[in-house]
């Protein structure tokens, strides 16, 4: 092989001419240690109803908010590493025929997908609803940690999602006012359970640890994760209740676990600034 001089580097620190000319083990070690760098990727569904498409079924389609890995495209040799690597995840979802997005790529073992408030209000912070996405759902467990915004846990579900009629008729079946109030209680409860389950389902396919990001109001794809403790809201009054909601809500899913004897380990929680 030919020798490489020090000097290649001097006259522009960012380029380096001879990686071609490196044995092909220690280009695919070079590659491979790439696709672990950590990304945090944000993905979100769209759903479809059968009175806009032609072919009657309801359906769904993902968008990938935050880039694919750059060796996907950097050359031949690196998206084949890079296959070998990374796993799609959209692979169940039904794509729309005219739908521009392209297939969404993570490495399972160090990315961190991010369901965004816009998931999370929809109810979708642990499921990805997919096919016929009225009736079918799958848990969004394609890596071992998962980023959720705050009100995954502090609303789930949000009643305010649901459509004005249903709650107008919530209202007028109710006699009085506190009787309406425990029905809205109840149905948030139950709501809240559910997204028990859907953790649980989560852990049975490999999920390990919750990120809940705190902050990211504005629903942004691009961020940095930085630990509470560092970040700007440590000792804030929303940074506290953020902990306190974080720890309600684990102390709840455990609770609920043991009550229903799931066996599955309680995911780690972390509170993340965006």
């Amino acid at each position: 092989m030919e020798s490489i001089s020090s000097q290649t580097l001097t006259t522009d620190t960012h380029q380096f001419h001879h990686f071609q000319k490196l044995p092909e083990h220690i280009r695919e070690k070079i590659w491979t240690h790439v696709a672990y760098f950590p990304r945090v990727v944000s993905v979100l569904e769209r759903h479809y109803l059968k009175s806009t498409l032609d072919n009657g079924s309801d359906e769904t389609e993902m968008f990938r908010l935050s880039r694919n890995p750059l060796m996907m495209t950097a050359c031949s040799e690196s998206r084949r590493v890079a296959l070998s690597i990374y796993s799609r995840i959209d692979k169940e979802v039904l794509r729309w025929p005219s739908s521009p997005t392209k297939p969404t790529y993570v490495n399972p073992d160090v990315d961190i997908i991010y369901r965004g408030r816009t998931s999370c209000r929809k109810g979708d912070a642990f499921r990805m609803r997919c096919q016929e996405w009225a009736v079918d759902q799958l848990p969004i467990a394609f890596t071992r940690t998962l980023a959720v915004d705050l009100t995954a846990l502090t609303r789930p579900r949000e009643l305010s999602h649901m459509p004005s009629r249903a709650i107008r008729k919530l209202s007028k079946a109710a006699r009085s006012e506190e009787e309406g109030a425990l029905m809205i209680s109840t149905i948030t409860e139950a709501l809240r359970k559910q997204t028990y389950i859907d953790i649980g389902l989560c852990c049975k396919k490999g999920l390990q640890e919750i990120v809940v990001v705190v902050g990211n109001d504005e629903d942004k794809p691009d961020f940095n994760l930085i630990p509470l403790e560092h970040s700007n809201l440590h000792g804030s009054m929303r940074g506290q209740m953020a902990l306190a909601a974080i720890d309600t809500f684990s102390r709840g899913l455990a609770e609920h676990w043991t009550a229903k004897e799931i066996k599955q380990r309680i995911p780690d929680f972390r509170a993340r600034e965006c």
